[in-house]
């Protein structure tokens, strides 16, 4: 199923939402799952589905920055999603990556 953009966008939009309490720290490996093993174009993604990712990386990097610091795997996850957004004109991603 995660060859379909809109799970992306679901996802994402679930863990903005009403998964924040409980799949907020699992969320990063999803999305890491699906842009691993699928590669979509610029023309297929929305401009909300990048909102809501950086939204999502945003508030994840901030809780979790010491974890990031110390785990290569987990910083590793987040470079593939910045990377991802940034390829998709995302400017906050961007600065993200820059302070990791």
């Amino acid at each position: 199923m995660g060859s379909n953009l809109a799970v992306l966008d679901s996802i994402a939009k679930f863990l903005n939402g009403i998964g924040y309490e409980k799949y907020f720290n699992d969320g990063v490996t999803w999305v890491n799952l699906i842009l691993e093993n699928n590669k979509f174009t610029n023309k297929e993604i929305e401009g909300r589905t990048i909102d809501n990712l950086e939204t999502y990386m945003d508030k994840y990097i901030i809780k979790n920055y010491d974890l990031i610091n110390k785990d290569i795997n987990t910083k590793g996850k987040i470079i593939t999603i910045l990377d991802f957004l940034i390829d998709n004109g995302s400017n906050p991603s961007y600065l993200l990556k820059e302070n990791l």
